[in-house]
């Protein structure tokens, strides 16, 4: 696993605290900025005044941090590496089609109590077919 993602100062796809690399396990965590910046000043005070910009504008459409994240999440895996990445409401199929195009098998999505997809799980490689 990418030892200088998981800093809290700086993360391989330049955006502070994004990647979680979880020691000898091969696991990726992220809870990237996934809000579109058009979104941000509708989020309650608590949030749009006092959260980082940095924590929670995830560009024009939400997916920009993610999208660079997901490229190089090759590099941050290993063969038998699991990638967990929270989403914003509506994002999960997008960011899982980004995945795939990578060469990520979708494993699960995990829902929140509303029953949205909120985080995409994910392996590298080809499925592996459950027996």
């Amino acid at each position: 696993c990418c030892h200088e993602a998981a800093s809290t100062e700086s993360c391989t796809c330049g955006v502070v605290c994004i990647v979680r690399c979880v020691e000898d396990t091969g696991i990726v965590i992220s809870n990237p900025p996934y809000i579109s910046k058009a979104s941000i000043e509708t989020l309650d005070p608590e949030v749009s005044s006092y959260e980082p910009r940095v924590a929670i504008d995830g560009g024009d459409d939400g997916l920009m941090v993610i999208r660079k994240l997901v490229s190089r999440l090759n590099n941050l895996t290993e063969p038998q590496g699991m990638v967990f990445i929270e989403v914003g409401l509506g994002q999960a199929d997008e960011v899982a089609q980004l995945l795939t195009n990578e060469g990520f098998h979708i494993d699960s999505f995990v829902q929140d109590l509303s029953g949205h997809k909120r985080v995409v799980r994910a392996f590298p490689g080809k499925e592996i077919t459950k027996t």
